[in-house]
């Protein structure tokens, strides 16, 4: 009765049913042989790991970075688990998915899901990830977050009883994984594109050539135009190596509580991934160069002339001298 009044409460669809992971499939948990025993090791047997998990870019695993041998499989808990099962990282971090092209086996980081008849594990795969925030819910520990055998089986998703509706679903879901992925292969060809135009462009710049009558822009070729080392290697004769402070002032950012965010604030808040919020309260207003200082310093943020903005103390931001004689736009190239 519990979960017919469940099922009636949420609105389940039509044939729809709510289960725990422990009645559409057997959880297996992992194991790790004895490190210090080389014949236990290095042998055909993939031995998946959540670090194996976490490098994925597609939904499927078929190797590991370490294998173990058949002697390793016998002399530890770990057991061999059969293809097209479902591989869930159950700690450090807990949520990440796979499901399994080969026989293999996994470390104590890991739970496997080998499921029953009925039930689609690509269908199942993609429901485990909406309810990765469930897994954590369910989890334990104090040095870091685990999810027990027991806790994964209590684990509770909807599913449709028919399979082949499970299989229609995923389907269309494996469809949109495909354009994702060809969008972000296309995505990383243009990266290595720009990273290279930004070699070419901001080491020997780009002049003038009005052929024909018409006016374009070449590199410039050092066969043509003269060229000088410099701390930074060979630059056009007239550019300059400058220190940054030349450029502008370098200002520390500084701690903005989330009770002065607001939804339709007019300035942006900054901290070392772009845009954080919105807010009333700002550090600045106008042209300036976001340079984070912890996490990810690589980035940089340009922020336009007319802009109210606000610095978290995770970044510094540069504000040009009065006669900007280095526009600071030109130190973002595809801001």
């Amino acid at each position: 009765m519990r979960n017919k009044k469940a099922e009636n409460k949420i609105n389940l669809p039509e044939g729809w049913r709510r289960v725990r992971l422990g009645e559409i499939g057997k959880i297996i948990s992992g194991s790790t042989p004895n490190t210090s025993r080389p014949d236990l090791w290095n042998g055909d047997i993939v031995w998946v790991t959540p670090d194996d998990l976490s490098r994925l870019r597609g939904k499927h695993i078929e190797t590991s970075a370490r294998k173990i041998s058949s002697k390793g499989l016998k002399n530890c808990s770990a057991r061999l688990i059969h293809p097209n099962s479902i591989v869930i990282s159950s700690r450090a971090p807990i949520g990440y998915l796979a499901i399994s092209k080969n026989e293999f086996t996994t470390n104590q980081g890991c739970k496997s899901l080998s499921l029953y008849q009925n039930y689609n594990s690509d269908f199942i795969y993609y429901c485990l990830h909406l309810y990765t925030g469930g897994m954590l819910t369910l989890s334990y520990g104090t040095t870091f977050n685990e999810i027990s055998k027991t806790g994964l089986e209590k684990l509770e998703i909807i599913v449709p009883s028919s399979l082949s509706e499970q299989c229609k679903i995923a389907e269309i879901l494996e469809t949109v994984d495909i354009a994702i992925e060809r969008t972000d292969i296309i995505i990383e060809k243009y990266k290595r594109i720009k990273q290279g135009l930004m070699q070419d462009l901001l080491t020997r710049g780009v002049v003038a050539n009005d052929e024909l009558g018409v006016m374009n822009y070449e590199l410039r070729d050092e066969k043509k135009y003269k060229f000088k080392d410099s701390p930074l290697g060979r630059i056009p004769e007239e550019w300059e190596v400058v220190e940054l402070r030349e450029v502008g002032k370098i200002t520390y950012g500084e701690g903005l509580s989330e009770i002065y965010y607001e939804e339709y604030g007019d300035s942006n808040v900054y901290g070392t991934g772009g845009i954080i919020a919105k807010s009333n309260k700002f550090l600045g207003v106008g042209e300036a160069l976001v340079i984070p200082r912890k996490g990810t310093i690589n980035n940089k943020f340009y922020v336009k002339e007319d802009e109210k903005f606000w610095v978290i103390d995770t970044a510094f931001y540069l504000k040009p001298n009065i006669v900007a004689k280095y526009p600071l736009c030109h130190m973002t190239p595809g801001s």
